[in-house]
């Protein structure tokens, strides 16, 4: 994530970092720019900035570049922070579903118990109560 200054162009560090990922070798470069944002506190006496997101796979060593080039740039970025997310391995479907279809005993549950009682009121309507195990609901019908 780059903060940028609202007086200098976002467009001019995002070509510059894409210039730097693409002689690292970094591939699925993404340039998410999210515009013009309020800031929490005062930065540089700028109350509001560009926020810019970049996604990007490459290795170790590109990383070390980038953050000397944003360094340089103090003029045009305000802030930068650079993460590294983890891998995560999914499981494939065919493993799921038979992860499924082992114990299917264990996933089902009881059927609900429904009582309907219908009676009839002095005044010669009908009164229908359910219960649905401890919850019971009265309906009126005529």
């Amino acid at each position: 994530m780059i903060i940028v200054s609202p007086t200098s162009g976002s467009d001019a560090v995002s070509a510059k970092l894409e210039k730097v990922l693409k002689d690292g070798k970094a591939s699925e470069v993404k340039v998410n720019n999210l515009g013009k944002k309020q800031l929490a506190y005062p930065i540089k006496k700028y109350v509001e900035a560009e926020y810019l997101v970049v996604n990007f796979e490459a290795p170790g060593e590109i990383v070390k570049e980038i953050s000397e080039m944003l360094k340089v740039e103090q003029e045009m970025v305000l802030r930068h922070m650079v993460t590294k997310i983890k891998n995560v391995k999914f499981r494939s479907k065919s493993k799921a579903k038979k992860a499924d279809t082992v114990a299917p005993a264990e996933v089902e549950k009881p059927a609900a118990k429904v009582t309907v009682r219908t009676k009839t009121s002095p005044e010669g309507k009908k009164v229908t109560s359910r219960s649905k195990s401890d919850k019971k609901e009265k309906v009126k019908t005529s």
